[in-house]
């Protein structure tokens, strides 16, 4: 059926040799800090609901607590109900996340011409750079670079507490070092008598662009 096309999790499984229990995932909760109180945290159970079209699964999380999920969630007629809303619906919320990524490409491409970057995950050791982009496209990165770039990264590994680093070389090029919660980011920046407000524009640009919520001003 188009419903067993459709839904990737949560759909009930009428055999009973093959019946699941409805997929949950846990996510957690902070609440607000009052005075100097610790924020508490709680995990919240939440069930998984998959949808995919096409090339596109959306993904549903609904806390169990909810009054009648329980019964909902193991419901044919529910399903049934949100495959008809979604079928009206998924066409244009598929088109505009096109428009969204296409846009997102050609900025991208706009950005990677003018920057390099360097990202470090070290919980994960996961890391993301531009720093060795083809010859040719955008900015090249130099020997004078690199070594700035070594030093500026020496800088936050012996003072831990700097969260920011904006460091300008005798040539008019900037590097600029973020750090948050055991993640890294280096930019390189080369703007002939840049101002450092107009840097750090900058950087908010391709943060906001690449690592959107995780580094916050």
């Amino acid at each position: 059926s188009a419903l067993a096309v459709n839904f990737l999790t949560g759909l009930p499984i009428n055999s009973e040799e093959n019946d699941t229990s409805p997929l949950t995932v846990h996510l957690r909760r902070v609440g607000s800090q009052v005075g100097n109180n610790v924020a508490k945290e709680e995990n919240v159970e939440h069930y998984l609901i998959a949808y995919k079209h096409d090339s596109l699964i959306v993904g549903f999380l609904i806390p169990c607590s909810k009054p009648s999920m329980s019964t909902n969630i193991r419901s044919l007629g529910f399903y049934q109900a949100l495959y008809d809303y979604l079928s009206t619906q998924i066409e244009g919320i598929s088109n505009l996340l096109k428009e969204g990524n296409d846009h997102s490409r050609k900025t991208g491409a706009d950005v990677d011409r003018e920057y390099r970057y360097l990202f470090c995950n070290k919980l994960t050791l996961a890391v993301r750079s531009s720093i060795y982009s083809p010859v040719g496209k955008g900015l090249a990165i130099n020997s004078e670079m690199a070594h700035v770039l070594c030093d500026l990264h020496e800088d936050m590994e012996k003072y831990q507490n700097l969260t920011e680093i904006y460091s300008r070389s005798s040539n008019n090029f900037w590097v600029v070092g973020k750090r948050h919660d055991g993640l890294e980011l280096y930019v390189i920046v080369e703007k002939k008598d840049a101002k450092l407000a107009e840097v750090e524009e900058d950087v908010r640009r391709l943060t906001a662009l690449y690592f959107s919520g995780i580094f916050m001003d």
